[in-house]
């Protein structure tokens, strides 16, 4: 059989074509896997297969190798392996760190990297570890993380504040028919900080940081309202 032969050969180890470009990072697809052959080509979708046999990858099925040996036509076959996939990213960063000298680290965006993980442990387990060996190079690590909505309520699915030195919220607000955007520092772990909420500007000429947002009370809700009528309209004007 070739699962005798694929023991015999050390699992996997059937040999890599190109041995001097081998990473360490990559990993082989050969060994066992689920195997079906669609004779006349009209399966769809995996839940249709039935999955009857097994074959050797990387062996064509009409090898004796591949454990299939069939030489018959038939339209397609369906492979089937369920694999773990490697973290890359931080075995990436850290090569990046110890070989390259990097000073910044930037993760934009924690959602696209939430997804990657199978739950909110995990990826609290693997940042904290990242962390801790980027603060021990002496490296600045940025996390960015997009909230749930854009104005009114705003969910968040996982909360790594606790490994923050700094937290900075840039928040969505309505205003006088217009969506502006208002930035705060929440948390800042040494020393005081600015605990005004101010208005945050994007122009040609770059990023502005407005004056404190005095005229308005539950901004962070995304709808504030003005403290006062005469207040707000003198703070238009003036505008």
């Amino acid at each position: 059989m070739a699962f005798a032969l694929e023991d015999q050969l050390g699992g996997t180890k059937l040999g890599y074509p190109r041995p001097q470009l081998r990473r360490s990072e990559w990993i082989t697809l050969d060994g066992v896997w689920d195997f079906s052959i669609d004779r006349r080509g009209g399966l769809l979708h995996p839940d249709q297969v039935q999955w009857e046999r097994k074959i050797l990858v990387p062996f064509a099925p009409e090898t004796a190798l591949s454990g299939i040996g069939d030489t018959s036509f038939f339209c397609a076959t369906w492979y089937r392996r369920q694999i773990a996939i490697p973290e890359l990213m931080p075995w990436q960063i850290r090569r990046d760190v110890e070989t390259n000298d990097t000073r910044i680290v930037v993760i934009d965006s924690l959602n696209g990297f939430l997804m990657s993980m199978p739950g909110e442990q995990d990826l609290n387990l693997h940042l904290h570890e990242l962390l801790a060996f980027l603060n021990q190079k002496g490296v600045v690590t940025i996390l960015i993380y997009t909230q749930h909505g854009l104005v009114g309520s705003m969910q968040t699915e996982i909360d790594v504040s606790y490994l923050s030195d700094t937290v900075v919220v840039l928040r969505y607000f309505e205003v006088e028919g217009e969506i502006r955007q208002a930035i705060s520092v929440i948390k800042q772990r040494v020393g005081q900080h600015e605990r005004a909420l101010r208005e945050l500007c994007m122009s040609n000429s770059g990023v502005e940081i407005g004056e404190q947002l005095t005229e308005f009370r539950g901004i962070l809700t995304g709808v504030p309202e003005p403290l006062s009528l005469e207040r707000f309209s003198q703070s238009i004007e003036a505008k």
